[in-house]
């Protein structure tokens, strides 16, 4: 059964969402696992990227779309709702749970402070809670520490 772990942020900056999705995906592949990020749309995919590639110049994040080519990529990037061979972790940052979610041994969401975000993760949390789906959550300051 998919793990489920929350990370609650203190902030409301869409960039610090994105900035703590990569230092996850760098402690998640540093720990040789293999990531597939989840996103809404194509634009939430770019920022996604331009965060996995800029956030620390030191540490190189390597990434691929999910409909590419797997050329051994740790982390793929996926806004079609189609995850492929992907199994292991799955960081989802989607309004809608993705309908592939219990594929994964682990998935996690990271939870800003909007309406929004608050409002769709009282919702996974309840759905996954109901289904017995083990959940944790990690309520985290301002260093965002992973």
């Amino acid at each position: 059964m998919t793990e489920v772990d929350f990370y609650i942020l203190s902030s409301d900056e869409p960039d610090k969402r994105l900035a703590f999705a990569s230092r996850l995906c760098e402690k998640a592949i540093n720990n040789g696992r293999k990531v597939l990020i989840a996103t809404d749309d194509a634009t939430q995919l770019a920022s996604v990227a331009k965060h996995l590639t800029d956030e620390r110049p030191e540490s190189y994040l390597p990434w691929r779309h999910s409909d590419a080519t797997d050329s051994g990529e740790p982390i793929a990037l996926d806004c079609s709702g189609e995850c492929g061979n992907h199994h292991d972790v799955l960081i989802s940052l989607c309004a809608q749970l993705p309908e592939y979610f219990s594929r994964f041994a682990r998935m996690a969401e990271v939870v800003i402070q909007t309406d929004a975000v608050l409002a769709h993760t009282r919702q996974h949390w309840s759905f996954l809670g109901e289904r017995g789906y083990p959940i944790r959550h990690h309520k985290l300051g301002r260093a965002h520490n992973v």
